[in-house]
């Protein structure tokens, strides 16, 4: 698990120098490639299955709207990204077996802060929020979701937790 986090902090810094309008292709490629790389892990295939879903359904989203915006979708991806990559230290930080309930609080903020703050009000929550449902989903979060909203929400949130 530290590997991975390893890996999404270095993928996060390597986002930040991406020139406009690469990022979003940048992350979805790199999720591309995860799902469909025999030797990732099962944690990793989750992860990057998610990203996958929620980036699709982005341009969708933009689509929609007959223009599609890069910039947004540029900043949706990183803060995507960078939520996930939030999530997943929390997740690491609260696993301890002396943490008691706290995980189960720490998961619950990160998927209000997903469902708090969408980016298209998509009435179609069967589609959009079909990740939370499932209770084995690594990544139980809505796909139509402001992530950087979410993301700083969601830090706001934390750090009313006392400290793990």
């Amino acid at each position: 698990m530290k590997k991975l986090l390893s890996i999404l902090t270095f993928l996060t810094l390597f986002v930040m120098t991406m020139p406009a309008q690469q990022v979003y292709d940048m992350v979805l490629d790199n999720a591309t490639r995860t799902v469909n790389n025999p030797t990732s892990n099962f944690t990793q295939v989750k992860i990057a299955q998610f990203k996958k879903t929620a980036l699709t359904y982005m341009r969708q989203q933009e689509a929609a709207d007959s223009i599609i915006d890069f910039r947004v979708l540029d900043f949706q991806a990183y803060y995507l990204n960078q939520f996930l990559t939030l999530y997943l230290r929390e997740f690491i930080n609260y696993s301890a077996p002396n943490k008691g309930d706290m995980l189960s609080t720490v998961v619950k903020l990160f998927i209000k802060a997903s469902l708090d703050c969408p980016m298209w009000n998509d009435p179609d929550t069967e589609t959009t929020q079909a990740y939370i449902g499932d209770n084995e989903e690594l990544t139980p979060f809505s796909i139509d979701t402001d992530w950087q909203k979410a993301y700083e929400e969601v830090q706001i949130l934390l750090n009313q937790l006392p400290n793990p």
